[in-house]
């Protein structure tokens, strides 16, 4: 079957790159300087993968819809960004696409990543659903992201519409492990149906994240962390945030809070393995054993690497000695239960660069949804 790489943006600039790169993987690229031209062409036939500037108008829209089509939500999307930062790391990652190439290092680090968006889906099964959770969200098209990331992380969803559904849901009895109530919610609002399932639950009533938007104010979500909400998720960061969150608050709740290192952040790390090119990825999670870098890329298991990147709170970049100790091949994207990138077990590090970090961990700690003890 023909490979075909669809570019949605203005990639003047980089077209050279861009074709060379398609060329090597023998495949077949259409350009188009629209999203609307780019839907077009999507719907047309299937694709291998979509590579999009995210400064292109409309281009968030295409990849949304793209993520919420049961036909096409596997198709493999890189995002062009600006620059090398945070802020456009997470608009990529937000938007849904898979991984960010900054559009200064697209001639080194375009081809790599391409390759490894055009491979082969691994028949890999999801976990077995063992915990129940109760999405409640005005919006379909988070019902269906939101729920498809939970259900592939191991979570039986039942999803509703509005706060009077799910006190319905309560009424004929349902249980769950886990509420997630958007705290805009229609009708009955989130901190009254969490008040509804307390009364009737008493102890038994499970830990719950409030999801938050452009339309829910700071004094609405503050007031739902003081009225019984574990945590909330921000829908405009990436998605996945949400499964960390979920596993940190679930029925193990007081397990995972004594024994989980990880603490919620978005933070920039450049990595390299060996004289190769510096390559870019961001990490959702610090600790002072290691991180998870998400990247479509990732070295090997076992390979040595070097690490540089600015801890929340610091004032400038740490370097630090590392390996990869697990990762998640891009081929397993079927099962989004983790993103794809590696796990990096840090090596010892200097006592300032340690001081560095348990900075940052206590910053996190205090500013995270569930706290945890950064040394464990």
């Amino acid at each position: 079957m023909e490979r075909v790489v669809v570019a949605a943006g203005r990639f003047e600039a980089a077209e050279a790159a861009l074709a060379e790169a398609v060329r090597r993987l023998e495949a077949r690229l259409e350009s188009f300087s629209s999203a609307r031209e780019a839907a077009r062409a999507l719907h047309a036939g299937p694709k291998s993968a979509l590579l999009v500037d995210t400064s292109l108008e409309g281009v968030a829209a295409l990849v949304q819809d793209i993520r919420s089509s049961e036909d096409a939500d596997l198709l493999p999307v890189l995002a062009v960004v600006p620059a090398a930062s945070e802020t456009d790391a997470v608009q990529a990652y937000t938007m849904g696409a898979d991984d960010f190439v900054p559009v200064a290092d697209l001639q080194t680090l375009l081809l790599p990543k391409l390759r490894a968006a055009i491979a082969e889906v691994a028949e890999v099964a999801p976990p077995v659903a063992g915990r129940t959770v109760l999405l409640a969200d005005g919006s379909q098209l988070h019902r269906i992201v939101l729920g498809k990331l939970l259900a592939q992380a191991g979570f039986a969803v039942t999803a509703v519409t509005d706060g009077t559904e799910a006190l319905d849901l309560l009424e004929r009895g349902r249980t769950f492990d886990l509420l997630v109530i958007d705290l805009g919610l229609a009708r009955v609002g989130a901190i009254d149906v969490l008040s509804h399932f307390r009364i009737k639950l008493g102890t038994g009533t499970p830990p719950a994240i409030g999801l938050v938007h452009v339309g829910v104010s700071d004094a609405v979500a503050l007031r739902a962390l003081t009225s019984g909400f574990r945590c909330v998720h921000d829908k405009r960061r990436p998605p996945e945030d949400l499964v960390f969150l979920a596993n940190e608050t679930g029925a193990n709740a007081e397990r995972n809070l004594r024994s989980s290192p990880r603490l919620l952040c978005s933070t920039l790390v450049r990595w390299r393995a060996g004289g190769d090119q510096w390559r870019v990825g961001l990490t959702h999670n610090l600790s002072l054993r290691g991180l998870y870098v998400r990247a479509m890329d990732p070295p090997r298991v076992g390979t040595a690497i070097e690490l540089s990147l600015t801890p929340p709170g610091a004032l400038r970049q740490v370097s630090l000695r590392a390996h990869v100790a697990w990762r998640k091949d891009f081929a397993e994207r079927a099962v989004r239960s983790y993103p794809t990138g590696m796990g990096v077990a840090l090596h010892e590090m200097p006592a300032r660069v340690q001081m560095v970090f348990e900075e940052a961990a206590r910053l996190l700690a205090s500013s995270s949804g569930p706290a945890a003890d950064p040394k464990r």
